[in-house]
């Protein structure tokens, strides 16, 4: 199968955007998944700035396909896209499930159960092979997305995914520089969380001081 890069690869993952939106306009889950694109498409426009190199190999001629629902990666019937520079190799996925903090601190040898299991909405992992979930070692960036009216409730679900993803300390160098310099959290994994609605904006200040990053992005 041919390897795609930059550009194409953007314009292919606008076509996966239109075809959600055109499936069902009305189904709030349609858009909801649409909005996870389209946060996925900002982000590989941020790397682009930053000289980071953008390649997919496609299950089918430039035609993205990515997971509709918490699932493991699944190599063979989901896209992913890959991130590299230098010596930094990772995968952009939609809608995985990650082993979480509380589940590394439990008993060792013990399969996860469902509340060893949170879903990153748009993650970027390490190079992720087979169906195993990815645990939190895995994780470079994770980004929660809202595109519905903004609720205080995105708020305090994010900050439970925030818990997981590490533990509250001075800010060091974070795992994803290209988004944010420093992440008050050991490891240092920034969370993000994008929402189509503006009010979002007045949350910011206060919940970076726990590495929770609150952007706006406009839905349609």
């Amino acid at each position: 199968m041919m390897t795609i890069r930059k550009a194409t690869v953007l314009k292919a993952l606008q076509a996966a955007i239109d075809r959600v939106k055109n499936a069902s306009a009305s189904s709030c889950y349609a858009q909801g998944k649409a909005f996870e694109l389209k946060v996925l498409a900002r982000l590989l426009s941020d790397l682009r700035l930053h000289r980071y190199t953008l390649t997919c190999t496609p299950k089918a001629k430039n035609h993205l396909t990515f997971g509709g629902a918490p699932c493991r990666p699944n190599g063979a019937g989901h896209d992913c896209i890959h991130v590299r520079k230098g010596t930094e190799n990772y995968e952009f996925w939609v809608s995985v499930q990650f082993t979480t903090l509380s589940y590394g601190l439990g008993a060792k040898g013990l399969s996860p159960t469902h509340s060893d299991l949170h879903e990153i909405d748009v993650g970027l992992f390490e190079p992720l092979t087979g169906p195993a979930y990815p645990s939190l070692k895995q994780v470079a960036f994770a980004a929660s997305c809202k595109a519905g009216a903004w609720s205080k409730m995105f708020a305090r679900e994010a900050l439970g995914l925030r818990r997981e993803l590490g533990l509250l300390a001075e800010p060091v160098t974070s795992r994803a520089t290209w988004f944010v310099d420093a992440v008050p959290a050991s490891p240092a994994i920034p969370l993000a969380l994008f929402s189509g609605d503006p009010n979002c904006t007045t949350y910011r200040g206060s919940l970076e001081k726990l590495g929770l990053y609150v952007h706006y992005l406009k839905a349609n």
